[in-house]
């Protein structure tokens, strides 16, 4: 499958929807980052830096989304991005927008590879902040509306969605053998009971150091949450082991899990996170092969490898 076209908006639109929220025409306009659904731009402006940011028509009320999930932060003192404005009736543009301050430091992807030294303080920060995300209530599971209301009534309806679709995926293309996809679906399927969740929390769904700033070894803002939903805050920590725990950002993770562990003053559910883990290892699985199918053989190896370690770790637990 190719990889979907980037959206692009013409910077002349965007310089007008800014003038007629900021009341002053932007001094520079720079393009920050660009995937099939969203388009980000720096704004410099005699009244401040800010980031503006416009979704497609896919983009399932993100802005919304993401505007009530900073101002619910902000009030629990998490470090976040301040709404400037939001704007949904697309009458200024075609795309819904939004504008919010410019947040300084340096993204933990791009800390990691220059200043390895630093994980295990930057760690430190993370888990303490995501341990006052996770202190955030929200009604409902799934994800969250304008008002911050899941969908669902149950998180049963949300934690398996994805990874039957994904396992589904894996069958239909013969990604794997059958005995492995059906020991995988064993695994999960005897372990439901395991993921079971009455009180849900606000949680980001795109834990990634893509979407971490930090300055020295504190956190000083998290992005994200356009896909925020309420559920169970060791799904969380799923996806964090799944895209860290096995390479050389252990230090990290574990920094993380100890420092949030500490900062609630209760452990986390191992067993539940490595589960987690799991069906997140099968969820990317899948986007490797369908964003990117260059080279399906390796793909299918290293996937197959990092599965199999997963499952060992679930095991474990019983």
């Amino acid at each position: 499958m190719v990889a979907s076209k980037a959206l692009s908006i013409d910077v002349a639109r965007v310089r007008k929807a800014v003038k007629s929220k900021l009341g002053v025409e932007p001094e520079k306009v720079k393009k920050l980052s660009a995937t099939p659904h969203s388009q980000s731009f720096d704004i410099q402006s005699s009244k401040g830096r800010f980031v503006f940011t416009a979704v497609s028509k896919q983009s399932n009320g993100k802005l919304a989304r993401q505007s009530w999930c900073y101002s619910a932060l902000s009030k629990s003192k998490v470090p976040v991005p301040k709404v400037v404005a939001v704007d949904t009736k697309k009458k200024i543009m075609p795309h819904e927008f939004m504008i919010t301050s410019f947040e300084p430091g340096e993204y933990l992807c791009d800390v990691f590879p220059s200043k390895p030294v630093m994980r295990k303080e930057l760690g430190r920060s993370v888990g303490q902040v995501f341990a006052k995300v996770h202190k955030v209530d929200v009604k409902g599971f799934g994800l969250l509306n304008e008002k911050g209301v899941g969908q669902k009534k149950v998180w049963d309806a949300v934690a398996f969605e994805q990874f039957d679709a994904d396992i589904a995926y894996i069958k239909r293309n013969k990604l794997l053998k059958p005995e492995e996809i059906q020991a995988i679906s064993d695994m999960v399927e005897k372990r439901k009971a395991w993921l079971e969740c009455k009180k849900p929390v606000l949680i980001n769904s795109s834990l990634e150091l893509e979407n971490v700033l930090a300055i020295g070894n504190d956190v000083s803002s998290v992005l994200g949450f356009g896909q925020a939903k309420g559920g169970d805050p060791a799904r969380e920590f799923g996806r964090l082991y799944s895209s860290f725990y096995f390479n050389r950002e252990r230090p990290f993770v574990e920094a993380v899990r100890v420092s949030y562990e500490t900062t609630l003053g209760k452990r986390l559910d191992m067993k539940r996170v490595w589960l987690y883990c799991l069906m997140d290892r099968v969820k990317s699985f899948r986007e490797d092969i369908e964003i990117d199918n260059t080279e399906p053989a390796l793909a299918k190896k290293y996937h197959r490898t990092y599965l199999e370690r997963v499952m060992r770790q679930v095991a474990a637990y019983g």
